[in-house]
């Protein structure tokens, strides 16, 4: 049974005990299934049938796509921590100075956004469908420890002590070209688990994430669903989607089910009925 997840009682685990005791509970949280959303493309766009490709492809070869932060929809991906300008002067930091580090730490983690609502929500078809014309994947989670779920807050929480500990250490270890110490990775933890928290207005997609690391990497990756813990389980093919027999097509190669959303015109209920192809 999958218990709620709650972002207060793993950072206590985490203060308490030890970082694999905070992974076990993180991972007690996570589902057994999630859902990825994926835009498939019409003539009106003119790089569409390069963008299908690496889609399609990506999927017919067991791959998933995680992206550089900066080229994610929110301003503020991996930004949750504000910079307390005075107490990270009063550390002997000089502001930028400081956010370069970050900067460089960030640059290095590419990020896979998923979903846990299933396939009957309007809003994702609607942003990340392309309005219906592309497709979701339904995964089955393989590996719980390479997924962490999304903490949706109110406000950003003004830090100093946690980013310059972890600058501090870094700086030291490119200075005395030594691999990072016992203490970064202690302050890296915490700074880690803020990379999954987002603005409470983006909780109607109920996100979870896998990251990955990588130090030769500019917009994106395509990474293997293995390495991301995860298989392909079905396949949904949007109302609107005109490349029906391809994902059909990937479907068999798959040996995954696949289905195609329809409107059902004689309900009452504002939902979609997946039709079983395959």
């Amino acid at each position: 049974m999958t218990e709620q997840w709650d972002f207060q009682t793993f950072t206590d685990v985490l203060k308490s005990q030890n970082w694999s005791k905070a992974i076990k509970y993180k991972n007690s949280c996570i589902p057994s299934r999630l859902f990825k959303y994926s835009p498939l493309f019409d003539d009106r766009c003119s790089y569409n049938q390069e963008e299908n490709k690496k889609r399609l492809t990506s999927l017919r070869e067991n791959q998933i796509w995680v992206s550089n932060y900066r080229c994610l929809n929110d301003p503020f991906e991996l930004n949750t921590l504000a910079l307390n300008r005075k107490e990270v002067e009063a550390y002997g930091w000089k502001i930028d100075e400081l956010r370069t580090y970050l900067s460089l730490l960030k640059s290095l983690i590419q990020v896979c956004c998923l979903s846990d609502y299933g396939i009957n929500h309007l809003p994702m078809w609607a942003h990340y469908s392309n309005n219906h014309e592309g497709y979701c994947t339904e995964y089955q989670v393989v590996n719980q420890s390479s997924i962490y779920p999304v903490t949706y807050v109110p406000k950003r929480e003004l830090v100093a002590t946690i980013p310059t500990a972890v600058a501090s250490e870094l700086s030291k270890g490119i200075k005395n070209n030594k691999p990072p110490s016992e203490r970064f990775w202690k302050y890296f933890a915490y700074l880690f688990i803020t990379f999954s928290c987002k603005f409470e207005h983006w909780q109607y997609e109920n996100e979870f994430r896998v990251f990955n690391v990588d130090t030769k990497v500019d917009k994106g990756k395509l990474t293997s669903l293995k390495d991301a813990g995860l298989s392909v389980s079905r396949i949904y093919i949007g109302m609107n989607c005109k490349h029906g027999k391809d994902l059909e097509t990937i479907g068999k190669n798959l040996r995954c089910e696949v289905y195609k959303m329809t409107l059902d015109e004689y309900s009452s209920e504002f939902t979609l009925q997946p039709e079983k192809i395959l």
